[in-house]
């Protein structure tokens, strides 16, 4: 029987999903901090929901849910919008940041909160509603399953081309 449902890890942070009994659970949380030497595994279990990286997991019906994690001492520190960036480099960042935030929100309630918090940072930031609005509206939740699984890029056809150098002695 398969009690590990899902599995993945990201450096030292391992995030599982385990179906069977906590007192089988316990055992083999114990099996592994008493197998690696100088290695100890903190666990946290969670019923219904829990942070991993920049994620929050929820588990609803059955399924599980994503959307965007925010730890309560971060500063939002963004690119001013003022700085000496070329204005494509602030282009670009506010797009990243969007698609990131389009990625990690499995409903469309929760991408669109993550959305105006940073709507509204990057406006606090000084950038203005007339540069944002056109990004903003170039990120839409109807393009998630296209940002999360992008089409495979297509081989140019290959062309060679011939280099002829004549040859003097």
């Amino acid at each position: 029987r398969q009690m590990f449902t899902y599995y993945t890890r990201y450096i030292d942070d391992i995030f599982l999903v385990y179906s069977g009994r906590m007192d089988e659970l316990d055992t083999i949380l114990e099996s592994m901090n008493t197998e690696m030497d100088g290695i100890r595994l903190t666990f946290s279990d969670a019923l219904q929901s829990l942070p991993f990286l920049d994620l929050t997991v929820t588990i609803r019906e059955e399924a599980l849910v994503f959307s965007s994690y925010e730890k309560p001492m971060n500063p939002f520190s963004y690119l001013p919008a003022f700085s000496s960036h070329p204005p494509a480099t602030l282009r670009g960042f506010v797009k990243g940041e969007l698609i990131r935030h389009l990625r990690h929100n499995t409903e469309y309630s929760t991408f669109n909160l993550s959305r105006w918090k940073f709507y509204s940072r990057l406006i606090s930031r000084g950038y203005s509603p007339t540069m944002l609005r056109p990004i903003f509206s170039s990120v839409l939740f109807t393009s998630r399953q296209t940002s999360l699984f992008p089409p495979a890029p297509q081989e140019p056809p290959q062309r060679i081309i011939a280099l002829i150098i004549p040859y003097s002695p």
